[in-house]
């Protein structure tokens, strides 16, 4: 499993976050689950290195 970080924007303000996934379409997947029915833009920024 790789942790991303993702920005989720709803129209008031931008929601960053750190999502574990196996890929940046499943860490999209679960941004999106977060938020339910709020329309909203994901972004995956990209993979975290620890």
């Amino acid at each position: 499993m790789k942790i991303y970080r993702v920005v989720v924007r709803t129209a008031h303000i931008d929601h960053p976050m750190v999502i574990p996934a196996l890929s940046a379409g499943e860490a999209a997947e679960r941004a999106a689950t977060q938020f339910g029915d709020v329309p909203c833009g994901i972004t995956v920024k990209g993979e975290l290195w620890l």
